[in-house]
């Protein structure tokens, strides 16, 4: 299990909402129940026409005495084909008091959606306003009744009319489907109750007002209506037609509206054009789509009344979740939508159905008294989204929402976007929501639709549909930059003149268009390059990035650049264009234009090319491999620099064709045969010629017989005079099984390097057991030229430069002071060890999803939370951190092997309390100055400091981050 029995009993304990309700209770037995407590108060109100509670009765007892001498009855189906109006509460009354269920249908449907719902609940009547109305084709079997040539007269029959449990079918919604086909929820009568039941979230009582805005066949109409009825207020129905927000509001204030619902964009449009309506409305709720917390921030400043955020889908029975929005709440990017209402669960679950710790992203899943049965007439959809609750009562079920939330500390639910709306653009997952909310912040977008295409070439890409007044797409960008990272702006933008709405008034995603699919159409406002300088740019990018055209003005991260890739966009910069740009410059100059700007400017202070050295003359140490030749000389056959590299060999293996590969690797790699002699004028590199190397595989009996195997050759010293710098060794445990071990000195490898052997390696033994000849072109440079081009340039002032930044960077740098459990000795060991760990799927997610808000990458995040980690434990609020860089600033030595990593000191500034953003800026900032610097080796940092290597504690830094 991913969580603790302590965390379990939290879940659980949030979900213990136990409020069951009577087996034999029903709507309509509720509703008689308040007419005899209230039959003079006021049912509904439309317009100019008011109902009173026992004046609705009676009409709706009339027309249930109607409807049972149709053969309606329990389980029966009865479609309901009317407007907003008091004949549609007369009319889902009266199919109730005869037993039956009714199924909203909206008069502007077409009458072949119509007729399809109807014959998929097998529907015996339907009723209609008008006369002219039954004469409509499209009912197929079902029994037209209009209500207007019903005569109204007084039911003598018992009050409330047929009784039935609470089990049984109250209504049919239908919901779009896949493939077309709506699939219809059934729920019951008990759901109903659930929903409504005082006091709760909401406690509507006699004299209130709530407003019926929804349309019958949305599921937002069984709260507005219900929640008046079977409470004594009064519902207040708002005239059908075409939805206006000055209409709205006109009925909000006129109406003396106390209560109402409104969907997530309806909402925002109040907040924005008609937020006064709302100021005396006591309770308003909002929910359907992710909320926006700056329209809710903007109604908390105005409206006198309570807040609430509200959540569930049609198939939990309209609202499943709630919580009060108050000024105090903390504000970020989600506003949570509370916790589970009475009787009802809520679980959030992993790919596995095993529960999500607090702070985990998981997939929402619903149980209580709100499921619906499930789908009509379709049990293999019903058994595949209502599935068995593991963590309920026996028998008990719950919904699989498709939905994706976390829970908070505070025992209240974040909901984080659709399973289906989360997608991942370039490695990072990114919730369409949250660049949606960004979107609509700005001025001139009425309403806004992310989504994420994919392209001819399989790459996926964002693009934003927006209705709203035209506006250039730079300023859109503009804007997005101020709150989001590059990634997450849309590459292309869209704009409609309204969006297409489902039947139940929601975006309708599938209905947008597909974008352009050529290349100029990805950014908008597309300009050619305009200088050579910009050509050649966009060259780059291209390359870099593996696209066709790149215009003068594309943003380098909006068509799928990160750090990485701006690494080699630098390098290929100082290759092609003699131009030295930092990588820090390439973060805050995105497009070709910006950075072509950059690159004229910095050619008066351009690196000197590397250029092949002749190899009889003396070849100088690159100032790395100086380093660790002195440190072998001053503690000679230690084996603290090897770098061992075990590959596990599974399936037939060709031995020949491995030893061919590794002669061949190490004829193309001269620092994997490289030696350091030296004389009274000092060291130099010596490339020896190439000696044929014969793997032969060595039997071993075990994992732990070649364990020990491995080690003791992994730990043999290298001759960094005699060499050689690398040695290989075969071991083979069975036919199928082998384990080839690469073993180098620091001084000819690094990291960087390990993933170019392992490639080419790869190559070169596929291409020799196929008895061809590797095809990997030839070189033109190796390390030894790269360690003469940085002696040539890395000295003077341009090392003075670099080195003048560290000095002041790292003045001062304290020592850790971590709590040990032992005195420190008074000289470092080197002894080292390693606690192998994983970052588990829900924090990882949490990391990326802080990345996303905050514009930084992993590395800056875990590097925060580790300088935080380190300041808790050490009560200081300077922390120097070391972490190694690959320094590998040009493109020509991205596939050389050879040592160039470097190591920076990394010093964060905890002091002043800062907030969380706060501190993830600071680093950001100093992480970007560091790479800005990285040329100036570690060990001319720490001589510029004036530090001792030789104290009991490594000098700047006592801990290091790797990733």
């Amino acid at each position: 299990d991913v969580i603790t029995p302590a965390e379990r009993a939290l879940l659980v304990e949030w979900n213990d909402t136990a409020r069951p309700i009577r087996d034999d209770v029903c709507i309509h037995a509720l509703f008689a129940e308040q007419v005899a407590r209230t039959p003079n108060a006021i049912a509904v109100a439309f317009e100019d026409d008011e109902v009173t509670y026992s004046a609705l009765f009676e009409r709706a007892n009339a027309l249930a005495r109607h409807l049972r001498d149709l053969g309606v009855g329990p389980e029966v189906r009865v479609g309901l084909c009317l407007e907003r109006s008091v004949d549609a509460i007369v009319a889902m009354l009266g199919v109730l008091m005869a037993g039956g269920a009714y199924l909203p249908l909206e008069p502007g449907w077409p009458s072949a959606r119509k007729a399809l719902m109807l014959h998929d609940a097998e529907a015996r009547v339907v009723i209609v306003r008008h006369l002219g109305e039954a004469d409509s084709s499209g009912w197929g079997a079902a029994t037209p009744l209009a209500l207007a040539a019903l005569p109204v007269h007084r039911d003598r029959r018992p009050a409330g009319g047929l009784r039935v449990p609470a089990t049984a079918l109250a209504y049919v919604i239908y919901t779009s489907g896949s493939a077309g086909r709506p699939k219809g929820v059934a729920a019951t009568h008990g759901s109903v109750i659930g929903l409504i039941r005082p006091p709760t979230y909401v406690d509507p009582r006699p004299g209130d007002r709530i407003l019926h805005a929804a349309t019958l066949a949305f599921d937002a109409a069984t709260f507005e209506v219900w929640h008046a009825l079977l409470t004594g207020a009064t519902v207040v129905v708002l005239p059908p037609g075409p939805l206006s927000t000055t209409a709205l509001a006109r009925t909000l204030v006129e109406a003396d509206v106390t209560c109402a619902f409104f969907t997530t964009r309806l909402f925002n449009l109040l907040v924005e054009e008609h937020l006064d309506a709302l100021r005396h409305v006591a309770t308003v709720l909002t929910g359907g789509e992710r909320v926006s917390p700056s329209h809710m921030a903007r109604a908390l400043a105005t409206i006198d009344g309570a807040l609430l955020h509200v959540y569930g889908p049609t198939e939990t029975t309209t609202f499943s979740c709630a919580r009060t929005v108050t000024p105090d709440d903390p504000q970020g990017m989600t506003v949570p939508i509370g916790r589970a209402l009475p009787d009802e669960r809520v679980w959030l679950l992993d790919d596995g159905l095993r529960l999500c710790p607090v702070g985990a992203p998981g997939a929402l899943h619903v149980a209580g008294i709100g499921l619906a049965r499930g789908y009509l007439g379709r049990p293999g959809l019903t058994a595949e989204r209502f599935v068995p609750d593991p963590f309920g009562p026996p028998g008990s079920r719950m919904y699989r929402t498709g939905d994706r939330a976390r829970w908070r500390a505070d025992g209240n639910l974040e909901f984080l976007g659709r399973l289906d709306f989360q997608v991942k653009i370039r490695g990072f997952r990114i919730e369409l929501g949250e660049i949606e909310a960004a979107l609509g912040r700005h001025s001139a977008v009425r309403q806004c639709v992310v989504m994420a295409r994919t392209d001819d070439g399989g790459e996926a890409r964002l693009v934003a549909y927006i209705a709203g007044d035209a506006t250039p797409v730079a300023a859109l960008r503009a804007n997005l930059a101020e709150s989001l990272p590059g990634y997450m702006i849309p590459s292309a933008f869209m704009w409609l003149d309204a969006m297409p709405l489902t039947p139940n008034g929601k975006v309708d995603r599938k209905a947008l268009p597909a974008p352009e699919l050529d290349r100029e159409a990805l950014s908008a406002g597309f300009v050619a390059p305009r200088t050579p300088t910009e050509a050649a740019l966009a060259a780059i990018w291209s390359e870099v990035l593996g696209l066709d055209v790149v215009g003068a003005n594309d943003d380098f991260f909006e068509l799928g650049g990160h750090s990485l890739r701006a690494t080699q966009v630098a390098s290929r910069i100082a290759a092609k264009l003699g131009a030295e740009v930092p990588l820090r410059a390439l973060f805050e100059a995105t497009t070709v234009a910006a950075q072509a700007r950059l690159v004229e400017a910095a050619a008066g202070v351009e690196l000197p090319p590397i250029e092949p050295v002749d190899r009889r003359e003396r070849l100088p140490l690159s100032f790395a491999q100086e380093r660790l030749w002195f440190l072998d000389r001053l503690t000679p056959n230690t084996a603290e620099y090897n770098i061992p590299l075990a590959v596990w060999l599974r399936g037939p293996l060709n031995v020949d064709a491995l030893s061919h590969a590794l002669n061949w690797l190490l004829s193309r790699h001269e620092a994997l045969r490289t030696t350091l002699p030296s004389d009274e004028t000092g060291p130099w590199q010596r490339i020896a010629a190439v000696e044929a190397i014969t793997l032969l595989p060595e039997p071993v009996e075990g994992i732990e017989a070649l364990r020990v195997l491995v080690q003791a050759e992994a730990l043999r010293p290298f001759d960094l005079v005699d060499g050689p710098v690398t040695r290989s060794h075969l071991w083979r445990l069975d036919d199928d099984t082998h384990v080839l071990l690469l073993n180098v000195h620091h001084v000819a490898f690094d990291g960087w390097s390990v993933g170019v052997v392992l490639r080419e390696l790869s190559h070169a033994y596929v291409a020799f057991a196929a008895g061809a000849a590797p095809s990997l072109p030839e070189r033109a440079l190796d390390y030894a030229d790269f360690a003469a081009w940085q002696r040539r340039w890395l000295s003077g002032e341009a090392l003075e430069s670099r080195l003048a930044y560290w000095k002041q960077a790292l003045a001062d740098a304290p020592v850790l002071d971590l709590p040990t459990d032992h005195p420190r000795p008074a000289m470092r060991s080197n002894r080292g060890a390693s606690v192998p760990f994983a970052l588990d799927a829900a924090l990882t997610d949490g990391i990326e999803a802080l990345c996303l808000a905050h514009g930084i990458t992993p590395f800056m995040a875990l590097l925060t939370a580790f300088s935080v980690v380190l300041s808790r434990h050490s009560g200081q609020d300077d922390i120097v951190i070391g972490s190694p860089i690959a320094n590998r600033n040009r493109a020509e030595l991205e596939g050389l092997v050879g040592f160039f990593v470097n190591t920076l000191a990394l010093r964060v500034d905890l002091s002043g309390e800062p907030t969380v953003a706060g501190l993830l800026a600071r680093v950001r900032k100093t992480t970007l100055d560091a790479y800005a610097h990285q040329d100036a080796l570690f060990y001319m940092m720490i001589r510029a400091l004036g530090r001792s290597t030789v104290i009991r504690c490594t000098p700047l830094f006592q801990v290091m981050l790797v990733l």
